[in-house]
């Protein structure tokens, strides 16, 4: 298989989820991503950058998911 689709895996994902997605993404549309976001069991945010491709929020999505797994590692979820 040269690929997988995640809305075949997501309710298998048991952590927490802090994701993004681009309003203009056209790798993985918008509405895609949503299909597979909504089947996630656990704890979950998502960020939605208005008019950006695949890059999304880019720097500023980067620092916001370090800053999650700061304060997973220090277990203030």
């Amino acid at each position: 298989m040269s690929y997988f689709d995640l809305k075949y895996f997501a309710h298998r994902i048991t952590g927490p989820v802090y994701t993004s997605v681009g309003s203009a993404d056209p790798i993985c549309p918008m509405e895609d991503f949503f299909v597979s976001y909504k089947k996630i069991p656990g704890p979950k945010e998502l960020r939605i950058y208005l008019n950006k491709g695949h890059g999304g929020g880019e720097a500023k999505q980067i620092r916001r998911e370090m800053q999650q797994i700061t304060k997973l590692l220090k277990g203030n979820e």
